[in-house]
């Protein structure tokens, strides 16, 4: 079930309460498309009254960008949030932005978004509320990486696209087989996105039965044209993929609990947490009418429930 309000997220989040997961993709502050929305990094205190509405041990996964992520951390930090080691989705079909100056460019084309991740810290140890609440932790075995084996690889905190660029750059090895670096990838090397040598690295105690790219990620490309206009002309240009919001969803949010989404957008982590099924909540918060009006359509094409 879901709940998506029109209005200033800070107004709007005292009729929120017991959130176990907050997963947003908040402004940039990169004024995307010259737009207004995404004029600022959301403020220390944004993030202080979204921590007010979270139970203890909740966590907060934001999308942020290679250029301004220090602004989001240093904001979240801040509002009272645990910092945790970030995520990082990698991408390879990225456009390349910057200013080319003969032979030389200002930027280098952003193949990376940065996931900041924090914790609203319990009272209590982390494995009391673990144990007591289902909180303060990552559910890795709903999220284990699928092998072989049956049992699943354990997820890092590395999420890839499945573009050529990305996945051929690894080199193709065995599972527990040890992984030199000199191994060739699966196109020639000039042609290759990664430079570098990389030393050797010990044979893995544990195989999982499988072979392919060594890099064994979860993979999850950007949102295809079709499923951004799944509702229609889509205002909101970008675009989390549904796949990579409820791979996210499943990691951080237990059954039955409550994810919130802040800055909305066209909805898709709501369509992520109805998908998760397992009785998970969703209420979301979009500033723009248009954009909210969108993530209400896209919603109720997914919902069997209705709304909260």
């Amino acid at each position: 079930m879901y709940r998506i309000v029109t209005g200033d997220c800070r107004e709007l989040l005292n009729d929120v309460s017991d959130v176990s997961a907050v997963i947003t993709d908040p402004p940039y502050g990169l004024e995307i498309g010259r737009t207004d929305w995404d004029g600022d990094v959301p403020s220390s205190d944004t993030w202080l009254r979204v921590r007010q509405r979270c139970r203890p041990g909740a966590l907060l996964l934001a999308f942020g960008h290679a250029l301004t992520y220090h602004h989001l951390a240093t904001a979240v930090e801040a509002g009272g949030w645990k910092i945790m080691p970030m995520l990082a989705w990698i991408y390879g079909n990225a456009p390349a932005h910057g200013m080319q100056v003969g032979a030389m460019n200002t930027r280098l084309r952003n193949a990376v978004e940065p996931i900041c991740c924090a914790l609203n810290p319990p009272s209590t140890s982390l494995r009391e509320c673990i144990e007591q609440t289902g909180l303060a932790g990552f559910r890795v075995d709903a999220a284990r990486i699928p092998s072989l084996d049956g049992h699943g690889r354990f997820p890092s905190n590395v999420i890839l696209d499945d573009s050529d660029s990305v996945q051929l750059a690894f080199p193709f090895a065995r599972s527990g087989s040890q992984v030199t670096g000199d191994e060739p990838t699966q196109r020639a090397a000039r042609d290759s996105d990664l430079y570098g040598r990389f030393g050797a690295r010990k044979a893995a105690s544990h195989a999982y039965g499988d072979d392919g790219s060594a890099s064994r990620f979860f993979y999850c490309a950007r949102a295809s044209r079709a499923e951004k206009h799944a509702a229609g002309p889509n205002p909101v240009p970008t675009v989390k993929p549904v796949a990579l919001m409820q791979y996210l969803v499943e990691l951080a949010c237990p059954p039955g609990g409550l994810v919130l989404d802040p800055f909305c957008g066209s909805g898709s982590t709501g369509i992520a947490v109805m998908r998760s099924k397992q009785g998970r909540r969703f209420v979301g918060i979009e500033a723009r009418s248009d954009h909210a009006e969108y993530a209400r359509r896209r919603c109720e094409l997914e919902d069997v429930d209705g709304e909260l």
